[in-house]
Formats: structure tokens, sequence, C-alpha cells
């Protein structure tokens, strides 16, 4: 009965430690947040700068190789909301 008792106990001291592990990775995490968020509106940033001078970009390189230059698209961005959003809805599910 003590040796249960005293395995018992070791398990819960070897669960609350590794809880305590968690909790300061997850405290870890908040910080990391949002300084993601804030690259997004980087990213965001960038993409809009991107769309809006790729045209005339075009037409200076086209004018001077004499081809028909394209610049590449922006493509789909995954942002940090959305996989947010997206995994908290799948585990709704």
């Amino acid at each position: 009965m003590l040796e249960t008792l005293g395995s018992i106990l070791k398990r819960m001291d070897t669960l609350e430690k590794t809880m305590n592990r968690i909790e300061e990775r997850l405290i870890g995490m908040e910080k990391v947040i949002p300084a993601c968020e804030r690259m997004d509106e980087h990213v965001t940033f960038v993409n809009g700068v991107y769309t809006t001078i790729k045209a005339p970009i075009e037409y200076v390189c086209s004018a001077f190789t004499r081809t028909d230059t394209k610049l590449p698209s922006v493509s789909e961005t995954v942002y940090l909301t959305d996989q947010v959003s997206s995994s908290s809805s799948s585990s709704l599910l």
C-alpha cells in the first residue's frame, strides 16, 4: 500500500514538473504572438506596395529589354490570424 502511494506521489511530482514546463512555454508564446501579428501587418503592407508598383516596373523592364516582361504575382499569403481561426474552428468539431 505504501509503495503504491509512493509511486503515485512520484508520478504526481513528475506531472507537476511537466505542467510547469508547459506553462513556461505558453507564457513564452504570449510574447511571440504579438510579434507574428506585427509581421502579418508588414507582409500585407509589402504585398500592397508590390501590387501597386508591379505594372510600372513591368513597363520599364519591357521598354529596356523590348520583350514582354511579367513579374510574378503575389501568392496567397497565410496569416497567423487565419491559422488561429481555422485551428480553433476545427477543434470545435
